[in-house]
């Protein structure tokens, strides 16, 4: 899922669930000042265009994403002199950069988390990040009914020849009844203190099929 600027193209119903997340927690995301972190950045326009306006007006935010080309894309299209920077980050790495460690004031990471597999490891990794009485805001998909479909294609004769891997990308969670559960406990064992953990159905309705393909397409 490295082709940046189809997946800027391609991304409007994240940028409008982001958004929607920030209206209905405006309050916490004006109170976040000081050195921001959105991990999992992606191509950088909701970063520029949903969080940075919204978060206290004095406040520097750094977008970080594990893809080179997302970061060199977001660096020409969407930084914003001295007060939006990117750079290229493995959130589930074992051993975080020694000069990113309490480096940060908040954190973020909006439709990203669940591309990692190591759950446990990206959680740790980002309460090291902050600093001591940091807070954290996390949106990530727990189950995607398009994974439920795979599986059945993968089997089939008439589409077993186009769909290998099919659960390759699917959330770590993907089919997890108690997943709410399953991410408080993680955070809590990463050490943070849960104000606020749910899990969501939510329905995405494309504009059209050609917006549809072009998803999967960014997704396989």
């Amino acid at each position: 899922m490295n082709q940046a600027k189809e997946y800027a193209e391609t991304n409007a119903i994240q940028f409008r669930h982001v958004a929607e997340l920030v209206d209905e927690f405006p309050k916490e995301f004006k109170k976040m000042k000081g050195r921001i972190i959105d991990i999992g950045c992606g191509p950088g326009n909701i970063t520029r265009d949903v969080l940075l306006p919204n978060v206290d007006k004095d406040a520097v935010i750094v977008g970080a994403d594990v893809c080179a080309n997302m970061i060199e894309y977001a660096k020409q299209h969407y930084g914003v002199d001295d007060k939006l920077s990117y750079l290229q980050l493995d959130i589930q790495t074992p051993e975080l950069p020694e000069n990113l460690i309490e480096h940060f004031d908040n954190a973020v990471s909006f439709y990203a988390l669940h591309w990692c597999k190591n759950t446990k490891q990206v959680l740790k990794n980002i309460y090291k990040l902050l600093r001591p009485g940091g807070k954290a805001i996390i949106l990530t998909i727990s189950h995607h009914m398009i994974y439920d479909m795979y599986p059945e294609q993968e089997n089939d004769p008439r589409f077993a020849p186009y769909v290998k891997n099919s659960m390759k990308w699917a959330p770590p969670h993907q089919g997890c009844s108690d997943a709410e559960q399953i991410m408080k406990k993680d955070l809590i064992e990463a050490k943070f203190n849960v104000e606020y953990c749910t899990n969501k159905w939510e329905t995405f309705k494309y504009p059209s099929f050609e917006a549809f393909m072009g998803k999967v397409h960014m997704q396989n």
